[in-house]
């Protein structure tokens, strides 16, 4: 499998990550707009607020969704550190 490959493949689960988390997140009447960045800005400030809306389990689901969704965004951004580093060798 190629880094680009591994990289489209990573993007489309972090985006489908993304999606599941602003569906989910909406039926408890919290609206994230489109765009990646809102995920890693929004959803820890609803999950620090004191008056959160969710259950103790949301609280926990959304948690761990956060979790895998940074450590996809890292891995995604360590991916194309290597494909920069493989198009333009020193």
């Amino acid at each position: 499998m190629s880094i680009a490959a591994q990289s489209d493949g990573m993007i489309k689960q972090r985006t489908a990550l993304a999606n599941q988390i602003r569906g989910l997140l909406g039926e408890y009447g919290y609206i994230i707009p489109k765009g990646i960045g809102h995920i890693t800005d929004s959803l820890p400030k609803i999950l620090a607020d004191p008056a959160c809306r969710l259950t103790e389990t949301g609280h926990w689901m959304f948690g761990d969704q956060l979790q895998r969704f940074t450590q996809l965004q890292e891995h995604i951004e360590s991916v194309e550190g290597l494909c920069c580093i493989n198009q333009f060798p020193a």
